[in-house]
């Protein structure tokens, strides 16, 4: 049976030691490579069309309603204004790449200021979810070009929901907005 744990473990980079001494029991310990670790994350789940997704609550600066009139076009590119200060604002699912269509004006819009160091980015959503602790599993083997997701948070029930990178998606959009 040890022989199954052992090239379990050594699969995913970690190590089995296994120490026994005569009339004194044996030890074992493991040792497993964090990225390999389960993570279990405080989050916000949104949702954006039918689908939803994770943001860290570490990530997280604030959530409002934003009325339309505190959206402007700077340069082409969409600024919000909350409180007196005026972030770079982005759709979500047009930084995904999820299919968009044409919205009706509203008269206020959900958004979510997120931060990561020095950098801040206003998204816009469709709805806020709710609070969920999650157990997240890291993609980059599966998908490594997807620099934008940290994971993907297993919900229950077989759903899953995206867990977003925030400090990767500021790091993405850093050259081209004013963040």
């Amino acid at each position: 049976g040890m022989d199954v744990v052992r090239t379990a473990v050594q699969v995913h980079g970690g190590q089995v030691h296994v120490e026994s001494q005569l009339g004194q029991g044996s030890s074992i310990r493991l040792e497993v490579p964090m990225r390999q670790a389960t993570l279990v994350i405080d989050g916000l789940m949104v949702a954006e069309g039918n689908d939803q997704f994770v943001i860290p609550f570490e990530n997280i600066q604030e959530v409002a309603q934003v009325p339309a009139s505190q959206f402007a076009s700077v340069q082409g590119r969409a600024v919000a204004t909350i409180r007196n200060v005026t972030y770079a604002a982005e759709r979500l699912g047009g930084l995904l790449g999820l299919p968009t269509e044409e919205r009706p004006p509203q008269a206020t819009e959900t958004a979510v200021v997120v931060q990561a160091k020095q950098s801040r980015l206003c998204l816009r959503i469709d709805r806020i979810v709710g609070h969920r602790q999650v157990v997240v599993t890291e993609v980059k083997d599966a998908l490594p070009t997807s620099t934008r997701l940290m994971g993907i948070a297993q919900l229950g029930g077989g759903s899953l929901a995206p867990v977003l990178s925030v400090p990767e998606i500021l790091r993405s959009i850093r050259g081209s907005t004013p963040v």
